[in-house]
């Protein structure tokens, strides 16, 4: 696929060489235990199960930091989630300024100590939408109308994977690309 345009941003460049250069990607430890415990509700993992889970947070005027949403570590800076997450009343896209995104995390309050030691936290510097998806996959409407549901957060800084998040999870780039054909190829930037 080529894409050109006049100025793309480095966001976009990033984007697409970090979600398909990913080295090392997900698989769960311990998987029968997992499965088995998510069939029955009766256990809950820890962040070491499956350390691309993410929780999305939104702080208020006030400077309360209240969990919204849950999201999937895609890479070293980017992280998945549903568009409703980062909308307000109108529908519109909120500011990115007011986002955080904790990885690591096993309790759910931001400021929790039992999980201080350990949980990653972020503020969020970007938020890539419709609008971005839209330059991303042009044409395809199947594609464009699946990812008015989904935003692709960017954190500032980058995940340090270590102990408990290890890795994010795998993307099927191959088989996205039997969906979008031409999605994987030679990609020009025309500045």
């Amino acid at each position: 696929m080529k894409i050109r345009t006049q100025k793309q941003s480095p966001t976009l460049k990033r984007f697409i060489f970090l979600i398909h250069f990913a080295t090392v990607c997900g698989e769960i430890e311990n998987q029968d235990r997992f499965e088995q415990g998510f069939r029955n509700s009766i256990e809950t993992i820890d962040a070491t199960q499956a350390p691309w889970n993410a929780a999305v947070y939104l702080a208020d005027q006030n400077g309360t930091i209240n969990m919204i949403c849950g999201g999937t570590l895609i890479s070293e800076e980017f992280i998945i989630t549903a568009a409703k997450c980062v909308k307000d009343e109108s529908g519109s896209v909120r500011n990115a300024s007011v986002f955080r995104v904790a990885l690591g995390k096993t309790f759910k309050d931001w400021n929790d100590p039992r999980d201080s030691e350990v949980a990653q936290k972020f503020q969020v510097e970007g938020i890539l939408d419709e609008d971005f998806f839209k330059i991303f996959f042009s044409g395809n409407s199947e594609i464009i109308d699946f990812a008015r549901h989904i935003v692709v957060l960017r954190v500032e800084g980058m995940v340090n994977f270590d102990t408990i998040v290890t890795h994010p999870v795998c993307l099927d780039i191959q088989r996205l690309n039997e969906r979008i054909p031409n999605l994987i190829g030679t990609i020009q930037i025309d500045t």
